[in-house]
């Protein structure tokens, strides 16, 4: 067995192990958070991530940092109403964070935060539009607004505007953070 292979093994076996750490004391207002012990391997569920990641990847999710930062890409639990199987889990990019100021469009085109534009020429093809439908949010505090890569493809954020949970995503329920230089685990040479 190789030796990468001995990790993911290793990593498998030991995936359902989970602590809860508080991320603040008394008079703080950071929620706190279910941070995984060891990392833990999830399958991309659908084409919303591509071309970072396809449907059917292997990645690895790092523990969920105390610190939450536009850019990442999260593994998190659907919030109640995002899908009919309560268990779902999904992969998204961070746009915003609780207090932002997410907009689209500007008159170029580009996604905002806090009026200064995202440049998001690393992770989308050339061409995409970021979005098609425009919005104006204010992210909740304790709260972010996900995105994924494939922005015609998606149901992210945007496609939750209406829903009696609204857009945003609690923190609580993020998994870990998965880094697009180390991953898919099945895809790398």
């Amino acid at each position: 067995m190789s030796r990468a292979r001995s990790v993911v093994v290793a990593i498998a076996v030991v995936m359902s192990v989970v602590v809860t750490a508080g991320c603040g004391g008394a008079g703080t207002t950071r929620p706190k958070v279910d941070v995984p012990l060891l990392p833990k391997v999830y399958i991309i569920p659908s084409p919303s991530m591509e071309p970072t990641f396809v449907k059917g990847d292997r990645v690895v999710a790092s523990p969920t940092p105390s610190i939450l930062k536009t850019g990442m890409i999260v593994i998190f639990k659907d919030p109640p109403g995002w899908s009919p199987d309560p268990s779902a889990k999904a992969i998204k990019r961070i746009i915003g964070v609780g207090g932002d100021r997410v907009k689209c469009c500007d008159a170029a085109g580009r996604v905002t935060i806090n009026g200064k534009a995202l440049i998001e020429t690393s992770y989308l093809p050339k061409g995409t539009v970021p979005s098609e439908d425009p919005f104006d949010v204010r992210v909740p505090v304790g709260y972010l607004w996900l995105m994924g890569d494939n922005r015609g493809d998606s149901f992210d954020s945007r496609g939750h505007m209406l829903d009696p949970g609204g857009p945003f995503v609690n923190q609580r329920l993020v998994l870990g953070v998965v880094d697009p230089r180390i991953n898919p685990i099945n895809r790398r040479h």
